[in-house]
């Protein structure tokens, strides 16, 4: 049983992040390389953050698979 705010707050928030896991897409030209969205970042679902196109250290922040995959299969022009 939850007794306190404490532990309800702490409930909620594992609940949330349960269901809404954290995913980091690569963000190219504002928009996301998978396409999930053409909104900008800040009214996307909660959840769903962004590294930049550019990042180097790219592969360590990002985990959308759709995102790596377009990012790997890119060809500049």
């Amino acid at each position: 049983m939850l007794t306190t705010l404490q532990e309800v707050e702490e409930f909620v928030m594992t609940e949330v992040k349960r269901l809404f896991p954290s995913v980091v897409h690569v963000l190219k030209g504002g928009y996301p390389m998978c396409g999930f969205s053409l909104a900008l970042p800040e009214q996307w679902a909660p959840g769903n953050t962004w590294v930049s196109f550019l990042d180097k250290d790219l592969s360590t922040h990002a985990n959308c698979p759709d995102c790596l995959e377009a990012h790997s299969a890119y060809k500049p022009s």
